[in-house]
């Protein structure tokens, strides 16, 4: 998962899908992120539903 977040930050870095590189790296990830079997949008959807448990706590 790290090296999932240093691509990301990578990408933001590089100006994000706004540059040439930045697309260059998405797609890059989004490749390695199907190879290895990574469900980033699941990651996402846990991370919303935490977040939103917790507010809903407070």
């Amino acid at each position: 998962m790290r090296d999932v977040q240093k691509q990301a930050a990578a990408i933001i870095a590089a100006g994000g899908i706004e540059t040439e590189t930045g697309q260059q790296g998405l797609t890059k990830l989004d490749h390695e992120a199907t190879r290895g079997h990574y469900s980033l949008g699941g990651s996402a959807d846990l991370l919303i539903i935490s977040v939103y448990i917790d507010l809903l706590f407070q």
